[in-house]
């Protein structure tokens, strides 16, 4: 019994000095969304074949306005995703990420990122991109989208010739 007793007033203890406040905590200031970025180049109707022969030149360069957001002040991340257009972007692809408001590509680097979205060698295809800005920390950022372009690219292959 006194066992018992000892091990009741132990846990109570415990469980009391577990509960208290945490102030930290209870004063986050939230971040909202406000105003999601806006992609400027290249705009609609952009095409360019790949070639490997010019794959240390520059290709193109992706430009957007900032986004913006409400409450604490903190770093945005821009991430540039491709998906096959038409597909409401039902699987982006994020093919580059910047905290600025632009990222230039050479060809070579271009032409990666159309593979790496999936896209085929030797194939001219239509490819819808757009920006994604998100602040916080995977899992719970908090994410905008900007309006999207379609483009044209026709990649080559990642094998030497």
């Amino acid at each position: 019994m006194k066992n018992i007793l000892k091990f009741l007033i132990l846990s109570i203890g415990f469980f009391t000095l577990s509960c208290t406040d945490d102030v930290a905590d209870t004063e986050r200031e939230s971040i909202n969304t406000d105003v999601a970025a806006v992609l400027q180049s290249p705009g609609d109707g952009f095409s360019m074949v790949l070639e490997n022969e010019n794959a240390s030149d520059f290709a193109t360069s992706f430009v957007w306005d900032y986004a913006t957001y409400t409450g604490t002040s903190t770093v945005v991340n821009y991430a540039i995703e491709f998906d096959a257009a038409g597909t409401n972007f039902e699987s982006p692809t994020v093919v580059a990420n910047s905290t600025t408001k632009f990222k230039e590509f050479t060809v070579g680097e271009l032409n990666q990122a159309a593979l790496d979205a999936g896209f085929v060698p030797f194939t001219e295809s239509s490819i819808d991109v757009r920006i994604k800005s998100t602040v916080g920390t995977t899992g719970v950022s908090t994410p905008q989208y900007s309006n999207y372009f379609t483009i044209t690219l026709t990649p080559y292959p990642a094998w030497p010739n």
